[in-house]
Protein backbone atom coordinates (compact mmCIF):
# COMPACT_ATOMS: atom_id res chain seq x y z
CA UNK A 1 0.00 0.00 0.00
CA UNK A 2 1.44 3.15 -0.76
CA UNK A 3 1.56 6.58 0.91
CA UNK A 4 -1.46 7.69 -1.03
CA UNK A 5 -3.34 5.29 -0.93
CA UNK A 6 -3.07 4.83 2.73
CA UNK A 7 -4.18 8.49 2.91
CA UNK A 8 -7.07 7.48 0.94
CA UNK A 9 -7.93 4.60 2.78
CA UNK A 10 -8.14 7.11 6.12
CA UNK A 11 -9.69 9.00 4.36
CA UNK A 12 -12.41 7.00 3.07
CA UNK A 13 -12.89 5.16 6.85
CA UNK A 14 -13.33 8.66 8.59
CA UNK A 15 -16.16 9.19 5.92
CA UNK A 16 -17.47 6.30 6.33
CA UNK A 17 -17.72 6.34 9.92
CA UNK A 18 -19.22 10.08 10.17
CA UNK A 19 -21.75 9.08 7.72
CA UNK A 20 -22.43 5.67 10.20
CA UNK A 21 -22.81 8.20 12.85
CA UNK A 22 -25.05 10.26 11.03
CA UNK A 23 -27.29 7.66 9.78
CA UNK A 24 -26.81 5.44 13.04
CA UNK A 25 -26.42 7.76 16.13
CA UNK A 26 -24.94 6.67 19.74
CA UNK A 27 -25.77 3.58 21.02
CA UNK A 28 -28.22 3.57 23.66
CA UNK A 29 -26.23 0.94 25.69
CA UNK A 30 -23.03 0.16 25.49
CA UNK A 31 -21.18 3.30 24.26
CA UNK A 32 -17.40 2.93 23.90
CA UNK A 33 -16.65 6.04 25.86
CA UNK A 34 -19.40 4.62 28.56
CA UNK A 35 -17.71 0.87 28.37
CA UNK A 36 -14.27 2.94 28.44
CA UNK A 37 -15.33 4.89 31.86
CA UNK A 38 -17.00 2.36 33.22
CA UNK A 39 -13.74 0.09 32.97
CA UNK A 40 -11.45 2.71 33.97
CA UNK A 41 -13.17 3.02 37.28
CA UNK A 42 -13.30 -0.71 37.73
CA UNK A 43 -9.67 -0.48 38.24
CA UNK A 44 -8.89 2.29 39.79
CA UNK A 45 -11.38 1.14 42.37
CA UNK A 46 -9.02 -1.88 42.30
CA UNK A 47 -5.43 -0.47 42.34
CA UNK A 48 -5.70 3.12 43.44
CA UNK A 49 -3.12 3.90 46.23
CA UNK A 50 -1.00 7.26 47.37
CA UNK A 51 1.97 6.71 45.15
CA UNK A 52 3.33 7.33 42.06
CA UNK A 53 3.98 3.38 41.20
CA UNK A 54 0.36 2.88 41.70
CA UNK A 55 -0.63 5.77 39.30
CA UNK A 56 1.16 4.20 36.42
CA UNK A 57 0.22 1.00 37.26
CA UNK A 58 -3.66 2.41 36.91
CA UNK A 59 -3.11 3.83 33.99
CA UNK A 60 -1.14 1.47 32.32
CA UNK A 61 -4.06 -1.32 32.82
CA UNK A 62 -6.53 1.04 32.05
CA UNK A 63 -5.15 2.45 28.98
CA UNK A 64 -4.35 -1.61 27.83
CA UNK A 65 -7.37 -2.19 26.34
CA UNK A 66 -7.47 0.84 24.21
CA UNK A 67 -4.11 0.12 23.24
CA UNK A 68 -4.23 -3.67 22.12
CA UNK A 69 -7.47 -2.27 19.93
CA UNK A 70 -5.17 0.27 18.29
CA UNK A 71 -2.39 -2.27 17.61
CA UNK A 72 -4.79 -4.93 16.57
CA UNK A 73 -6.53 -2.36 13.86
CA UNK A 74 -2.84 -1.31 12.52
CA UNK A 75 -1.97 -5.01 11.72
CA UNK A 76 -5.17 -5.38 9.97
CA UNK A 77 -5.03 -2.46 7.63
CA UNK A 78 -1.44 -4.18 6.71
CA UNK A 79 1.97 -2.69 6.28
CA UNK A 80 3.13 1.03 6.17
CA UNK A 81 5.48 2.75 4.54
CA UNK A 82 7.55 5.19 7.53
CA UNK A 83 5.78 8.44 7.77
CA UNK A 84 8.13 11.38 6.46
CA UNK A 85 9.26 13.62 9.83
CA UNK A 86 7.05 16.53 10.09
CA UNK A 87 8.73 19.88 11.39
CA UNK A 88 6.97 22.95 12.82
CA UNK A 89 8.11 26.26 11.38
CA UNK A 90 8.89 27.19 15.56
CA UNK A 91 11.42 24.18 15.80
CA UNK A 92 14.77 25.85 14.19
CA UNK A 93 14.19 28.65 16.29
CA UNK A 94 13.59 26.69 19.69
CA UNK A 95 17.06 24.94 18.79
CA UNK A 96 18.61 27.80 18.36
CA UNK A 97 17.24 29.60 21.33
CA UNK A 98 18.26 26.99 23.42
CA UNK A 99 21.81 26.54 22.62
CA UNK A 100 21.82 24.42 20.10
CA UNK A 101 25.07 24.02 18.09
CA UNK A 102 24.66 25.84 15.03
CA UNK A 103 23.20 24.06 11.67
CA UNK A 104 21.94 24.98 8.60
CA UNK A 105 18.27 25.97 10.14
CA UNK A 106 19.47 28.33 12.73
CA UNK A 107 19.75 31.05 9.84
CA UNK A 108 15.63 31.90 10.14
CA UNK A 109 14.24 34.74 12.21
CA UNK A 110 12.04 33.84 15.47
CA UNK A 111 8.48 33.49 14.59
CA UNK A 112 6.21 37.05 15.02
CA UNK A 113 3.23 37.26 16.17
Amino acid sequence: MTHASRVDAVSLGLALGWVADLALGDPRRGHPVALFGTWAGWVEARTHRNSRAAGIATEALALAPVVALGVAAGRLTGPRPPSPPRHSPGQPWAARASGAKAGPSTTCSPPTT
